[in-house]
């Protein structure tokens, strides 16, 4: 480690143990830095950074230290494994130093007002580690003036408000492993960096890891890296409860940039664990087992081990909609139509914990940073083609017209039910008042699912639901039957026409003929029923020409919407 005589101004070397105390300097790079090639050159005194360095090191001495370290020319850049080396031990330095001089250099004011609270130190990457990790932290505006101690009032409330970090925390009552993946993530998400990548690596202390600096990797790249290095040393499910505006449909379960974690400075660890089995990256994905119960169509909310802070009930679910691949998931983001919203999180609440299903999936990490795309352009040394010579008795009048951009069609919104278009017999659940003899049909519905009309013969399950869409009695004059229709546990769609509207697995206490024991999903779990038709979601539903039936389900645009229609004929 290179210090800084502060008697001197020169350059000493010091390892292990052998390292003296020493001050550090925290600041915003501008203009005119001094570096370690300055400093061997004789140069540094022509540099615009060499008043703070000056400063800095007449501060310590002061403080009766005869040793500081400034990022600047303490470091030699010039060489990738020591800046490699430099950025991993980074935190380490800071926090093993005796005192720390943050120097605002954009403060005129010399006590703390909103010029504090404004300044742009705050807005940085670098220097959130450089505020947690020393022990003590002291303030000075642009002339050197003391504005006042990291773990003291008035500064410790001003600086908690302005960066989300809890006072307690400032004041080393609490220890960085009290907080959140997710918290700490938090802090991190309105900084910059003037490198995309030092996002991600001013970032490795908060977490304890370490990695190689890959510059030119990218700042989601980086990132993602980070996050794999965080989930080999913790099983902290915050790191998956990020919110994203991103429009982009498929995800996987690892953020591209800290500010996906904004909204998160009050997420923390839940009290009760519901995820038990250890989870890694593998070449198919992230790997783990997830607590799930059914959403919507081909989408399940998962239930992660973090909760919001001081509220009851509060655990987050994230959706992970199931893909074509066998046990493959990504992460998006729900549309629930009622509420005209569009979520990426959502309280799992506690009365869904009966109906959930452990399930072992795979999550891809999605390219955090598409290509752009290629626009063609005109070779070089191809000539546009000459314009027509002009008609010298013509008058050309230029007209401007706004280009016609055609809207893309809006794609139908997908239901989570069934259409039932067709069935062998006329059935009505209302009385037609020109066949008033003619008997009325009953239709059982899931609470919560859409109201049966007898024009529309659409049935749905409520966001949540699972298993049996409805069931049906179906009479007509000549002959009665029975319809049930629903989805089984990996969203393949199920019907049975024909055989007893009771569930075979009903037990008591449910009562045989109720409605409970109509809608119990048992009846798709039957392993062969001369009344039960299977459909595949990926091999497109199902089609089947048989006696005495010609059954279709088939995924369908139905209007505005898409949905399993059903078709039962004779043939």
């Amino acid at each position: 480690m290179r210090l800084l005589n502060t008697s001197t101004l020169t350059l000493e070397e010091f390892y292990g143990s052998a390292i003296p105390e020493y001050a550090i300097l925290s600041h915003r790079w501008l203009d005119g830095e001094v570096s370690f090639q300055d400093l061997q050159s004789g140069e540094a005194a022509s540099k615009a950074g060499y008043a703070k360095i000056k400063l800095c090191c007449e501060q310590a001495a002061k403080d009766g230290l005869d040793y500081a370290w400034v990022d600047t020319c303490c470091i030699d850049k010039t060489s990738s494994a020591e800046l490699n080396e430099a950025i991993n031990s980074m935190y380490a330095w800071y926090r093993e130093s005796a005192i720390c001089y943050a120097f605002l250099s954009d403060v005129q004011s010399s006590s703390a007002d909103d010029t504090f609270d404004a300044s742009a130190w705050f807005t940085r990457g670098w220097t959130l580690q450089e505020l947690i990790a020393p022990a003590h932290v002291v303030f000075y505006n642009a002339a050197w003036e003391t504005l006042g101690t990291r773990d003291e009032e008035p500064l410790t409330e001003r600086i908690s408000r302005v960066t989300n970090i809890d006072a307690a925390i400032l004041r080393g009552e609490a220890s960085l492993r009290e907080c959140s993946v997710a918290q700490r993530m938090s802090w991190a998400a309105g900084r910059t960096t003037t490198r995309l990548e030092d996002r991600a690596y001013s970032l490795l202390g908060l977490f304890g890891v370490n990695m190689p600096m890959l510059y030119g990797e990218g700042g989601a790249r980086a990132f993602l890296r980070l996050q794999e290095e965080i989930m080999k040393a913790s099983d902290d499910q915050s790191l998956f409860a990020w919110g994203s505006d991103s429009e982009q449909q498929l995800t996987g379960l690892l953020a591209s940039s800290p500010a996906d974690f904004a909204g998160c400075a009050d997420v923390v660890v839940a009290g009760q664990r519901w995820n038990h089995q250890p989870y890694s990256m593998t070449n198919r994905g992230l790997s783990l087992e997830m607590p799930m119960v059914p959403w919507g169509m081909e989408t399940f909310m998962a239930a992660l081990d973090c909760e919001v802070a001081g509220r009851t009930n509060s655990r987050i679910g994230i959706y992970l909609r199931m893909l074509p691949e066998s046990e493959q998931f990504a992460r998006v983001r729900f549309r629930d139509e009622d509420a005209g919203e569009n979520r990426a999180l959502q309280t799992f609440e506690q009365h869904l914990a009966p109906t959930t299903k452990y399930r072992k999936i795979y999550v891809r990490q999605r390219d955090p940073e598409p290509a752009r795309p290629r626009k063609k352009r005109t070779a070089p040394g191809d000539a546009a083609a000459p314009a027509p010579a002009a008609d010298t008795n013509t008058i050309t009048v230029p007209v401007h017209t706004k280009p016609s951009i055609a809207a893309p069609p809006a794609e139908p919104t997908p239901v989570y039910g069934f259409y039932i278009r067709t069935v062998p017999i006329k059935f009505i659940t209302v009385q037609d008042p020109k066949d008033k003899d003619y008997p009325l049909s009953e239709v059982y519905l899931p609470r919560g699912g859409q109201e049966w009309d007898d024009s529309k013969r659409i049935v749905t399950l409520p966001l949540g639901g699972a298993g049996t869409v409805a069931a049906l009695y179906l009479r007509s004059k000549e002959r009665n039957n029975t319809l049930k229709v629903g989805f089984d546990d990996n969203f393949n769609p199920v019907a049975q026409y024909g055989g007893m509207l009771s569930s075979p697995g009903v037990r008591p206490p449910i009562p045989h003929g109720s409605v409970e024991a109509m809608m119990h999903p048992s009846w798709m779990t039957v392993p062969r029923s001369d009344y039960l038709f299977r459909g595949d979601r990926l091999r497109g539903g199902l089609k089947l020409e048989g006696f005495p039936w010609r059954v279709s389900m088939q995924y369908e645009v139905v209007g505005d919407k898409k949905m399993w229609v059903l078709d039962i004929e004779h043939t």
